[in-house]
């Protein structure tokens, strides 16, 4: 009886560890202790900074909290219960490292562009404002900065999290098919408290998931969901359009007013709540695929 329990918990091969269910049970305990306590620190220093709790400092600050309660997690995990390298996670940085990750902001930006040029093409949109025209060169510096410092946490953080320790974890005991499959779902759920959330918001964010899933296992590093993820988000909020329904976001170039039906355009939610983004999302994932084929004769995205 107590080999069979044994089993139910640990892994038959030696050294025996905890079964990845359980692991990744317990990094999700972890990272909820560790948030905790860091994000109230966080808040009362904005109080005390007199922040206002959804200005953009608020927010850096709140997110840096969730970047450092989430990194140490997953190195207390990988490090001390997987025992395995840092590495291990596909943060190898080599020469190859760079211009993966510049590939994604790249084509993310690219996917961006053309979202726009569709919907001005449409006649769903309207660029009321050049904003940046009236920008002084301080101020250039400080919304180029606070966009990086922002989108950056952002990406490190989520692809760190999801395509990181979560994907590779559930691939050891689902396979790669259902742990894609399921990291993408995961995504869309931790967006659930954004503003204007509801059923397209879940599918294109589901899709998105699936895309930073499908740059992940291409190359089996983090450093082209990274850049994915932070081009989107910085591409999205510099053309004018909601970020998942952010709105108070650094590095506005244009302003965008949206005419366009909330079904092809998002709407409040911005372009991954509608059709038009979902159509962006699958042609990125096409381009990336023939990439793949391409320059990596040997991995193929799941199918």
């Amino acid at each position: 009886m107590w080999r069979e329990l044994k089993r139910v918990f640990f892994t038959d091969e030696e050294p025996k560890r905890l079964r990845s269910g359980w692991r990744l049970g317990l990094f999700v305990m972890l990272v909820l202790v560790l948030t905790g306590p860091m994000t109230m620190v966080a808040a009362l220093s904005a109080v005390v900074m007199g922040w206002a709790p959804q200005s953009l400092p608020a927010l850096l600050l709140g997110q840096l909290a969730f970047v450092v309660a989430l990194t140490l997690a997953t190195v207390i995990m990988t490090r001390w219960l997987d025992r395995r390298p840092w590495s291990s996670l596909g943060l190898v940085w080599d020469t190859k490292a760079p211009r993966e990750f510049l590939l994604g902001v790249g084509l993310a930006s690219a996917q961006m562009v053309l979202l726009l040029i569709l919907v001005l093409a449409l006649g769903w949109g309207e660029v009321v404002a050049c904003t940046w025209q009236t920008w002084t060169w301080t101020r250039a510096l400080r919304e180029f900065g606070q966009a990086l410092l922002l989108w950056g946490m952002v990406a490190w953080a989520e692809e760190l999290m999801l395509r990181g320790y979560v994907l590779q974890t559930l691939e050891e005991g689902l396979g790669t098919l259902w742990a894609w499959l399921a990291q993408a779902l995961l995504f869309a759920i931790l967006h659930v408290l954004n503003p204007a959330w509801g059923p397209m918001p879940a599918l294109g964010l589901t899709l998105a998931g699936l895309y930073l899933g499908q740059a992940y296992l291409t190359t089996r590093r983090l450093w082209l969901p990274m850049g994915l993820h932070l081009g989107w988000n910085w591409a999205e909020a510099s053309l004018g359009f909601p970020v998942s329904g952010l709105t108070n976001v650094p590095m506005r170039l244009i302003d965008l007013r949206g005419y366009g039906p909330e079904l092809w355009t998002g709407g409040a939610f911005g372009p991954e709540g509608g059709l038009l983004g979902i159509f962006v999302i699958l042609f990125g994932m096409v381009v990336l695929h023939q990439w793949a084929r391409r320059a990596q004769p040997h991995t193929r995205p799941p199918a």
